[in-house]
């Protein structure tokens, strides 16, 4: 009984040390990649701030095409910072749902309106096959609008120049669905267990390259709050179609 006892205890400490390796592990790997998340943007600010600085010999177009730079990777940043804080505040376990009787045809169209300029820049076509009726359910529509375009964003960051994204809308009995299509590079089939991981795209290289998603990773969330789901279909090479699924109830 006593020999039981200690292998009993030896494989308790062999396990609470394998998962303190696995946290330790993955802690440093988190904190690798908000440093690489962040060190980018901020090298392009500083370079392009020391450019527009020093360099006496640049022309009004050159001025303007720094400044929007510089601009795009501050938002860029804000963007990255406001979403690990979100994070941080969803897995806390401290965000509340304000629910309200909401048409998901406006808030389509809400996200749309939002992320119309940048399509426009790219020549990306944004489709929305707008349902006959109207599309009621009672969610939070501000984090299911983050959710929307958390999705939209990524949708747009991978679909290539001149490309379509497509919007559709379907009832069922229990939920109401969200769809959105791309064309873009799809994602394949080692990638998808970890396309909504904060600690990166798994195997995926294209995805990979392009960084962190944590859009997608804090769209999941905000569904799941809500009692739904949020799933991706594809294939490599084949484009994505990412499904957010709500109660109807």
């Amino acid at each position: 009984m006593q020999q039981a006892r200690v292998l009993h205890t030896e494989v308790l400490e062999q396990d609470r040390d394998h998962l303190l390796s696995t946290l330790e592990r993955l802690k440093i790997e988190f904190l690798n990649r908000v440093s690489h998340e962040f060190r980018t943007p901020l090298t392009s600010i500083i370079g392009y701030s020391d450019l527009l600085r020093d360099e006496r010999s640049l022309d009004p177009e050159q001025q303007a095409e720094i400044v929007q730079i510089i601009g795009d990777e501050s938002r860029r940043l804000s963007r990255l910072l406001n979403d690990y804080l979100d994070l941080a505040r969803l897995e806390s376990g401290r965000t509340a749902l304000l629910k309200q009787n909401t048409d998901l045809v406006g808030l389509v169209n809400q996200a749309i309106n939002v992320l119309q300029p940048i399509a426009r820049r790219r020549s990306i076509t944004i489709e929305f096959e707008i349902p006959a009726e109207q599309m009621m359910v009672k969610i939070d529509p501000a984090r299911i609008l983050r959710a929307l375009l958390n999705i939209l964003s990524s949708s747009l960051k991978f679909t290539p120049e001149r490309g379509k994204i497509k919007i559709n809308l379907h009832a069922s009995a229990s939920y109401m669905e969200i769809h959105v299509s791309d064309n873009g590079p799809g994602v394949c089939d080692d990638g998808l267990p970890f396309l909504f991981n904060i600690f990166g795209n798994g195997k995926d290289p294209v995805r990979e390259a392009q960084g962190a998603e944590l859009g997608l990773a804090i769209a999941r969330y905000l569904v799941e709050l809500h009692g739904g789901s949020l799933g991706v279909n594809g294939t490599k090479g084949s484009g994505s179609v990412f499904t957010i699924q709500v109660p109807q109830n």
